[in-house]
């Protein structure tokens, strides 16, 4: 019986050796960097939403994906913004808001978007 209890947990140390090795040396997928944030225009009356930004990373991998979770932003309330009740621009300018992953911290942050409201 301890003899059949040794080589399990030899077999269950050599296969978890075995899956650490396989795991490491596997490619890292992830984000490498973020591109520029695209400017978004909109006109007096059009509603804002966070969703409407246009931002792209380059993956480890060489590929490149558009981000849109996990993104937190800084300056894009109704007051910062200028919107009404409803989420409606009433006023023309150009608004920037901050763009953070997954919290509002320096060491997280992505950049900028310009956000261009025109008149009508």
């Amino acid at each position: 019986m301890k003899k059949i209890v040794v080589s399990l947990l030899v077999i269950v140390t050599v296969v978890m050796i075995a899956t650490c090795f396989v795991a490491c040396t596997k490619d890292e997928v992830g984000i490498e960097s973020f591109n520029a944030i695209e400017d978004k225009t909109y006109y007096i009356g059009d509603t804002y939403k966070s969703s409407d930004i246009v931002l792209t990373a380059k993956m480890k991998d060489g590929t490149t994906a558009n981000i849109t979770k996990n993104l937190v932003f800084e300056g894009d309330d109704a007051q910062s913004l200028s919107l009404d009740e409803n989420g409606k621009f009433t006023k023309a300018g150009t608004y920037v808001v901050k763009v953070y992953r997954f919290e509002n911290r320096e060491d997280l942050a992505i950049g900028e978007w310009k956000i261009i409201v025109k008149n009508s």
